[in-house]
């Protein structure tokens, strides 16, 4: 698998937790972009259901990147404004392309 520019058709943000100190002194967790990337989403599956708290859905999509390094399973990926938690990273190649696989819930 190669990656071709005409199919990297989605603008993704990775975000990392980051911890500050707030003006009262206390540790505050916030996530902040250490990247922008172009993706193109290879696979979706979608998962409705009902819970006893209500309705759950969720998204699972797969998504390939040109390589970055440092990419962490702690990180996550905002799309649109809605963030995806990262819960596998693949390699390609030699250090050519990832294949990252994200989770959404509502």
């Amino acid at each position: 698998m190669t990656v071709q520019a005409g199919k990297l058709d989605h603008v993704l943000e990775i975000q990392r937790v980051t911890t500050t100190v707030s003006d009262v002194g206390q540790p505050v967790d916030d996530w902040a972009t250490i990247a922008t990337v172009r993706a193109e989403r290879l696979r979706a599956s979608f998962d409705e259901r009902q819970k006893d708290w209500g309705d759950s859905s969720q998204a699972t999509v797969t998504w390939c990147i040109r390589w970055i390094d440092d990419l962490r399973l702690g990180d996550r990926i905002l799309l649109n404004g809605i963030p995806h938690d990262i819960k596998g990273i693949e390699p390609v190649g030699r250090r050519k392309e990832l294949l990252v696989t994200t989770l959404y819930m509502k």
